[in-house]
């Protein structure tokens, strides 16, 4: 019989200039015919298979928001956006209670009338431009007295209680945002959908996408917009932000009623290059050492270079007691013994969870069109910049997975055309060959916009996986 290409032979019949394969890449990721015909005859990953040993859904609850905003703007959205997730507690409890954070609230791309009178366009937005990120403690609940699903088997879902519920301020104790912080040349402006005017930019605002726990307790969190680094007091106060070296002051803009700076230690201490993210593709995933002498923060993907996505997403140390940038990897997307695909993976490869392991090693949740895996990441013990592409071991394909995620997600779904799509965005190592991952619903925003019951839920999944 005679078999259909590969993608990697595909790849490989194209010319070898850059941009031949980034044009592939587009075509590929867009949706033109192809991807899964390309994908369906792959050899298998050499990584072993990860099973789902329970499933926790999150409580449905009102939207948290900050004291004095107006409820009645935001009273059809829920609580969801669950962007990343830390362990809480050692030994056998470790495992029950954990942190989390909210990104920066519901957001989708609507069609807006536009106030002049030109034809309506389709705009990212931000319906709730008050919501400030939300750390969350959350407490799994078992379901006992529950039978497993007949049809399927599969154990009765559990429950993820929310025992605290706080919004993030600014040092001063004010309420930060989830707006974007300046207008950037390579950024589409988010509207106010009741306007259909841009909104103003925000010094304080943030795209929270990661969160870190230091041993005393310190918590740190990562955000897509710069992207930065924020460090919280006690209180929830985001005291300090690193950003990347040349970034202008953060101060809002002409389309802000004054001149604001921010309510922040702001320090230049992360790599200038960080800066030139593709849209909506900064920092997505944070975790400490278990020292806490190492903060790591990854891209979600290759930063834009001249000739389009580059091929390398970068992986950052930082100090969090000294606050400088220790070292700067390069993360290659994908299977490292397949570079024909590199260009496929920079155009649409995600990096969307991290954790560290027991020996100090990273594990990291990769997602693309046709790829769901889980990567071990060793890390060279000098620091500084290093050019060559990082070592990476695959432990598990999460592709399997993807029909149960979906059905947990949403009863009534297929499986994802994508798998990213399932936006696995939080990943905590338990230990003894169990990770807890999290899943972002987007506060499913599609759901309450059109006023209907929920539809895609927040879960919370206990893996096995081999061990790393």
């Amino acid at each position: 019989m005679k078999m259909k290409p590969t993608l990697s032979a595909f790849l490989r019949r194209l010319p070898t200039s850059q941009s031949w394969r980034q044009t592939a890449a587009c075509l590929l990721v867009c949706g033109a015919p192809g991807p899964a015909w390309l994908a369906a005859d792959e050899p298998a990953p050499a990584g072993g298979q990860a099973t789902v040993e329970a499933v926790y859904v999150l409580d449905d609850q009102p939207l948290p928001l900050p004291r004095g905003v107006d409820r009645q703007r935001a009273g059809r959205y829920r609580l969801g956006g669950l962007s990343d997730l830390v362990a809480l507690g050692e030994g056998k409890g470790r495992g029950t209670r954990f942190l989390a954070i909210t990104d920066r609230g519901p957001n989708a791309e609507v069609l807006i009338e536009s106030p002049t009178g030109e034809p309506a366009r389709r705009l990212r937005t931000l319906p709730v431009p008050e919501f400030s990120p939300v750390l969350l403690e959350l407490k799994l609940v078992e379901a006992h007295g529950r039978r497993p699903d007949r049809a399927t088997d599969e154990p009765p879902d559990g429950r993820i209680e929310v025992t605290s519920a706080r919004p993030l301020r600014t040092a001063s104790g004010k309420p930060t945002s989830g707006r974007p912080v300046a207008p950037r040349p390579l950024d589409a402006p988010v509207f106010d959908p009741r306007t259909g005017l841009p909104l103003p930019p925000d010094p304080d605002g943030y795209d929270t996408e990661g969160l870190a726990r230091l041993p005393d307790g310190t918590l740190w969190i990562a955000e897509e917009y710069l992207p930065s680094l924020g460090r919280l007091s006690g209180e929830d106060r985001i005291v300090q932000r690193h950003v990347p070296i040349g970034t202008g002051p953060l101060a809002n803009g002409p389309l802000a009623p004054g001149p604001v700076a921010a309510d922040a230690i702001v320090s230049h201490t992360l790599p200038e290059a960080l800066a030139r993210r593709r849209e909506n593709r900064g920092f997505e995933a944070l975790a400490a050492s278990r020292d806490g002498r190492r903060l790591y923060a990854l891209m979600q993907s290759p930063a834009a270079t001249d000739g389009g996505p580059g091929i390398d997403a970068a992986l950052i140390e930082f100090d969090p007691r000294g606050g400088t940038t220790i070292a700067e990897h390069a993360y290659r997307l994908g299977d490292p013994g397949d570079a024909d695909a590199d260009a496929i993976r920079a155009a649409d490869g995600k990096l969307s969870a991290l954790t560290v392991l027991d020996d100090g090693a990273l594990l990291v949740v990769e997602q693309s069109a046709t790829e769901s895996r889980l990567y071990r990441v060793a890390l060279p013990a000098a620091g500084g910049k290093t050019g060559a592409a990082l070592d990476k071991t695959l432990v598990a394909d999460l592709l399997p997975l993807a029909p149960r995620l979906a059905r947990d997600i949403d009863s009534g779904s297929e499986p994802p055309a994508r798998p990213a799509d399932l936006k696995i965005e939080g990943l905590a190592w338990l230990g003894d060959g169990r990770v807890a991952i999290v899943n972002d619903n987007d506060f499913d925003i599609a759901a309450a916009d059109a006023g209907k019951a929920a539809a895609r839920r927040s879960c919370l999944w206990i893996l096995r996986v081999p061990h790393p």
